[in-house]
């Protein structure tokens, strides 16, 4: 791994790049307005050579590289692993923040929080088959955001010294599901919603990389619950998960009953929304009973 690095910012925002994926206009113009701030540092975690070699190696931008991790997980546990803020956020290349997020992080951080996290909206038009992974993962988080129990990944903001070890960023990756369910067991606290921060959804799917882009990550979270504290037995949760496709609908339709706009690409979509759903309900139960079998490091 290779390392360019500064000290002592007060926000590090670590950007994965899984694969090929390039930052867009916007992403660059988000970047240059986040290296204006005082003391917030830009990380960018790559498994691309060919990505990183466009950055200039005497850039103010703190670029970290691994071939073999290709991970959108590990990709962040690598940034954040080599970040040195106080408050680390985590954004994802393929959904990129509004241009106004910089400044609503940094006021947030003032009153000092353990957590807090922004909305996440979509660029797809309804009938846009990439609306789908949209409303199958986001559709909670679109504001208002109402949803209490879960938070985006590509857009949360949290204290350094909320996370794991450097090992464990290294080997298992950015675990924010397990990360928040600790914080909040220890200390009551749960991340609160910041308005005004969102980000934008734009990942490209075709329908089969998305069913098996939702087996893996099914099988993966399964096999990381498991070596979490107070979490059901291995066989409770073997015996539940032919369930959970359904309860995942179930979820999604309760969510998108409270954002009319979304209701209606909801009943569109609902065979592959079925089909999709039960594809990370069957990477659980293999996840549970046999372990990721790899499914971690080839999340994207």
């Amino acid at each position: 791994m290779e390392v360019f690095m500064k000290s002592g910012p007060i926000l590090s925002i670590v950007i994965a790049l899984p694969g090929e994926v390039s930052l867009s206009p916007e992403y660059q113009d988000f970047i240059d307005e986040t290296l204006a701030t005082s003391e917030t540092e830009v990380v960018l975690a790559f498994s691309s050579a060919w990505e990183f070699d466009k950055f200039r190696s005497d850039s103010p931008i703190l670029r970290v590289y691994s071939p073999d991790n290709r991970s959108l997980l590990k990709l962040w546990g690598m940034g954040l692993s080599a970040a040195s803020g106080k408050y680390l956020a985590t954004l994802d290349a393929r959904c990129p923040p509004a241009p106004n997020w910089i400044h609503t992080a940094r006021k947030n951080i003032i009153s000092e929080p353990s957590c807090f996290y922004g909305s996440v909206e979509t660029k797809w038009a309804m009938g846009n088959i990439n609306l789908l992974g949209y409303l199958i993962e986001y559709a909670q988080f679109k504001a208002p955001v109402s949803c209490i129990s879960e938070y985006p990944g590509n857009n949360i903001v949290f204290k350094a010294e909320l996370l794991d070890d450097q090992p464990t960023l290294s080997r298992l990756g950015f675990q924010k599901t397990f990360m928040l369910w600790r914080l909040e067991k220890s200390t009551g606290v749960k991340p609160h919603y910041s308005t005004d921060m969102p980000v934008f959804y734009g990942k490209e799917y075709s329908i089969p990389e998305y069913f098996f882009h939702l087996f893996r990550h099914g099988r993966c979270f399964a096999s990381n619950r498991l070596s979490q504290v107070n979490q059901p037995s291995r066989i409770v949760c073997i015996l539940f998960s032919p369930f959970v496709g359904i309860l995942r609908i179930f979820r999604l339709f309760r969510n998108v009953f409270r954002k009319p706009s979304l209701l209606l690409s909801t009943i569109l979509y609902f065979p592959l929304i079925f089909l999709a759903e039960h594809s990370w309900a069957l990477g659980e139960f293999l996840g549970y009973g046999f372990g990721d079998g790899g499914a971690c490091d080839r999340l994207e």
